[in-house]
């Protein structure tokens, strides 16, 4: 055969699956023989495309499944071809350096503490320093359901996951809700609080897509540090033992014990956090890291924070490679990738701890977050607890610390983890960062031209050495300031988005008012947005119920001692009013109420949600 036309079309299409998108379009501009062959075989070709760019694990994978729950970036996609240029697009925004739309939710009820977010369904749930829990639509802002203060705790800490929504009780206790348009008759006995607060929400608000129902109440055996779900499994932490619950029956599967036994001279030391997966159970602990095994509960893996036991590649970022050069339009953010060099020095901070640890959802990449804004990333921890790889062949260490706070960051901070979609989210007191772990991988690297350095901003041969050689760093700009950055309590990333607590001041300037007095894009630079920024914390209540109203027959009153009131993770910033009895107030009498708030000074900890919006803008172009 004298050229690669005169092959068989079901040959060329296997070849072809080598190419990258970008290159697929390149040979189909090449001829007129190319650009009809794509004509013909274009559902084959861009299939095929997908698997290379890991948007779909296979051929088998039919398009309708491909599209189903991948989120609102990919509504009217109808063929191989588009998805393909919607993913690859949403890549490079979340990677490369542009502008992109910021909105600002719940500047009504600016102290929130906790934020979960479903994509699909399009709700953002919160729960407040001041209590209480709030279900918004995404895109409006509007509020679709909720939970008074009278009845969710201060500062709870709150978990999501496949229509299923738990929060701390005052107590050893968790409420398990679920969402009522997934919601099938619970095999769990009913809680009476639970139940008395739905049956009188529900009198008075519609119908909605936010709406929950009480699914169940678990109790744990001891008073819990910190929790985690990862659908269906519930992780909590006492302080010596870990529990796992399987949420949707309410069984105890697992208890691993002895989780503060002495390990290499060390004990685990106070809880911070707590993660798992199908293979592993992670604690964060101040003086350890520590990594337990499901089944067994046998301790497969310790690690301390300093920074001796860290023998692995160490990277520095540039800040000023991602300095503004001009003012941001107004309602957006910018996504400026970092330059990335070796660390050779190192300074000393012997008090750092771990923060938090998040894992892939296949158990091998493990990332974590210290307290001096050092962010380890593991690539394959199975091979390093089995012994297979050290830790330099397996590990990096990323520096996120200004370059103002060295040597040794002794002023900076590491604030909140998050890690999906292979992106890590990371917020420190010097700025909000999103790395991208392996470019490759994403479709936002050739790996010859990585390989052979030839690409214009070649990385130098220790990054090409790493775990990760097509890391991307970059910062968002403008969060940098740092008083508000160390207030911020939550952060989560979805496919296409990032959200986090932030001042509803503290934001780029925009040109108009919002339309919508729920949603803001911003903020003008003197006002406050929605609302003053101080003003004292929006309650979500029933109206005539008050804390000490007692007077009314039907109402349900429960007071809890706070001194069994279990100890969320950021307890930390909890303020002195938690210390005061709360107490559950269910009347059934009056109408539901929505937020109301009383003006008050500026404050620096008021917080409402601020989201980053990466969803491909021009979809329809190349």
């Amino acid at each position: 055969m004298s050229s690669l036309n005169e092959l068989p079309p079901e040959l060329i299409c296997q070849i072809l699956a080598y190419l990258s998108s970008q290159d697929l379009r390149a040979l189909k501009l090449t001829s007129q023989f190319w650009n009809k062959f794509y004509q013909t075989n274009e559902a084959s070709i861009y299939h095929r495309a997908a698997v290379q760019h890991n948007f779909v694990e296979s051929m088998n994978v039919p398009l309708d499944d491909a599209l189903n729950g991948k989120g609102k970036y990919l509504s009217g996609v109808h063929g191989w071809r588009e998805l393909c240029r919607r993913g690859l697009t949403l890549e490079r925004n979340w990677a490369r350096h542009g502008c992109h739309p910021l909105n600002l939710i719940a500047t009504d009820h600016p102290d929130v503490h906790r934020i979960k977010v479903d994509e699909e369904v399009g709700i953002v749930i919160t729960t407040h320093a001041d209590g209480g829990l709030v279900v918004r639509d995404m895109d409006t802002g509007e509020v679709l359901w909720g939970l008074p203060r009278t009845y969710v705790r201060s500062y709870a800490h709150c978990e999501y996951s496949n229509g299923f929504l738990i929060f701390d009780r005052l107590g050893q206790a968790k409420e398990v809700w679920r969402l009522a348009t997934e919601y099938e008759r619970s095999p769990l006995p009913a809680d009476e609080f639970q139940q008395e607060i739905s049956f009188t929400i529900n009198q008075f608000i519609g119908p909605s897509k936010g709406n929950f129902k009480p699914w169940a109440l678990l109790v744990m055996p001891e008073l819990g540090r910190a929790f985690r779900f990862v659908y269906p499994v519930l992780l909590v932490s006492g302080l010596t033992r870990a529990y796992l619950y399987h949420v949707e029956t309410g069984e105890l599967i697992q208890t691993i014990t002895e989780t503060q036994a002495v390990r290499d001279s060390s004990a685990l030391g106070d809880i911070n956090y707590v993660e798992l997966n199908a293979f592993h159970v992670l604690i964060c602990g101040t003086l350890q890291l520590r990594i337990f095994e499901r089944g067994s509960g046998n301790l497969l893996y310790s690690m301390s924070p300093r920074r001796s036991t860290f023998d692995c590649i160490q990277v520095a970022v540039d800040y000023d490679s991602g300095a503004i050069e001009a003012d941001l339009p107004a309602k957006t953010c910018l996504v400026a990738p970092l330059a990335q060099h070796e660390l050779h020095e190192q300074g000393l901070t012997p008090q750092a701890q771990f923060v938090a640890v998040h894992t892939s959802p296949d158990g091998k990449t493990v990332v974590a977050l210290l307290s001096d804004c050092r962010l380890l990333v593991i690539k394959d921890i199975g091979r390093l607890i089995k012994g297979e790889a050290c830790l330099r062949e397996s590990a990096v260490v990323v520096h996120l610390f200004c370059p103002d706070h060295a040597p040794a960051a002794v002023d900076s901070s590491g604030i909140y983890l998050a890690f999906e979609y292979g992106r890590v989210g990371v917020i420190t007191t010097s700025g909000v960062f999103v790395v991208t772990l392996d470019a490759i991988f994403h479709g936002l690297e050739d790996p010859w031209t990585l390989r052979h350095g030839t690409r214009p901003r070649s990385p130098s041969s220790f990054i090409r050495d790493s775990p990760y050689p097509s890391m991307i760093i970059c910062r968002i700009l403008p969060f940098a300031f740092r008083d508000y950055l160390d207030n911020v309590t939550c952060l989560q990333l979805t496919q296409s988005k990032m959200f986090f607590t932030w001042h509803p001041d503290i934001v780029p300037p925009r040109s108009q008012q919002s339309a919508n007095p729920n949603i803001t894009n911003s903020s003008e630079s003197n006002e406050p947005s929605g609302m003053n920024a101080g003003a004292a914390p929006a309650q979500l209540h029933l109206p005539n119920a008050e804390h000490h109203n007692t007077e009314d027959d039907d109402a349900v009153v429960v007071i809890l001692d706070d001194e069994d009131a279990e100890m969320d993770e950021d307890e930390d910033d909890e303020d002195d009013e938690d210390e005061q009895n709360v107490g559950f107030i269910m009347n059934p009498e009056p109408p539901f109420a929505g937020f109301e708030g009383a003006q008050g000074e500026s404050n620096i900890y008021a917080k409402a949600v601020a989201y980053l919006d990466f969803t491909p803008k021009y979809p329809n172009e190349e």
